[in-house]
């Protein structure tokens, strides 16, 4: 358990054994002995190792919870990439299930929907509406996606993730995850979002074209059919800039999500589909559309981690640890400065 934390902090920090090794000053052998359990480093090179990693030695000794990830890689994304993302999320989501576990039980929620079976495309649209009912939706658009979803159970992790590979989804003992990139504006994250639900829980038919029904599913899950007719119509010959540009605050969606909806819903036909595509690319939207949205964030590990440390379950020590951050910096933020959670 050891040799896997100092594995995956290693990656994490993007130092190589032979950086590391240097760091602590012992042989890059010594180090790959560690990481694969064949040996235990003395108490010295111990602290070397915590102070190298910037870490503490609550985390390396915590038991590592069975982590499964799911994500859709592009094939010019290289295995080394793939390890250091892989070690990121392991590291960041292991605080947040290690530290969940000094609560008790029942404090928070799990994802606990069952898998929805699609057997053909026209099922997606019911499959939406479950989800939002199990979250309590209704057919309002929801302002606030990331809370949303964290309240129920799924953790949402922005990450700088590589350009070349996509969304990814996991579990993490009981809790469910999903990571987004931090790079991507503010639509396309819920999107993403969204459509990592759809991988999430669905079951998909074999035969079905998997990508084609998540991209479906997030539609639907982010407008809600009925609402959407309500304020567009059931059928429409084109639209305006100005009602997308309002039709894109009023669901946070992109214009072209708006559209694409309207085309499955059958409210446009594919001429006007297709001219409309064309005045998306002549006019530069498929890069940057008019009206920038702004960015929903998490604060689940941090509320967690200020929780935790008013009941008495972590030290000043570990919750600085936790958020990464000094005890100074713990210090000045939480207990003296204006942010301070204990009056």
């Amino acid at each position: 358990m050891l040799g896997k934390k100092i594995h995956i902090l290693r990656n994490y920090r993007a130092l190589s054994q032979e950086a590391l090794a240097e760091k602590v000053g012992v042989s890059k052998m010594a180090i790959s002995r560690y990481e694969n359990e064949l040996d235990i480093p003395s108490s010295g090179v111990l602290v070397r190792i915590i102070r190298a990693l910037e870490t503490s030695l609550d985390y390396l000794l915590s038991e590592e919870p069975q982590i499964s990830l799911e994500f859709r890689k592009r094939n010019s994304c290289t295995q080394k990439t793939v390890a250091h993302l892989e070690s990121h999320i392991r590291f960041e989501i292991n605080k947040i299930v290690t530290l969940r576990k000094l609560f008790p039980d029942g404090r928070f929620k799990e994802y606990s929907l069952k898998v929805i079976r699609i057997q053909s495309l026209e099922e997606v649209e019911e499959a939406a509406n479950k989800l939002r009912k199990y979250l309590g939706m209704g057919e309002e658009p929801v302002s606030n996606l990331v809370e949303l979803l964290e309240d129920n159970g799924i953790v949402v992790l922005f990450l700088d993730l590589p350009k070349k590979c996509d969304g990814i989804f996991g579990k993490a003992d009981d809790t469910a995850f999903i990571v987004i990139s931090n790079s991507i504006p503010a639509d396309r994250q819920r999107f993403t979002i969204a459509h990592e639900l759809g991988h999430m829980v669905l079951e998909i038919k074999e035969g079905l074209k998997v990508e084609d029904v998540c991209n479906h599913f997030a539609g639907a899950f982010l407008i809600n059919r009925d609402h959407f007719l309500k304020e567009i119509g059931i059928h429409r010959g084109s639209f305006s800039l100005i009602e997308l540009k309002w039709l894109k605050r009023i669901y946070s969606v992109s214009m072209a999500s708006i559209v694409e909806r309207a085309k499955n819903l059958g409210i446009i036909d594919n001429t006007t589909y297709v001219e409309w595509q064309k005045i998306r690319s002549a006019q530069g939207w498929r890069v940057k559309e008019p009206v920038e949205l702004p960015k929903e964030v998490s604060t689940i590990l941090e509320r967690n981690v200020l929780e935790a440390f008013i009941e008495r379950y972590v030290t000043t020590s570990q919750a600085a640890t936790l958020l990464d951050i000094s005890v100074d910096t713990f210090i000045n933020k939480y207990l003296v400065g204006e942010e301070k959670v204990i009056a």
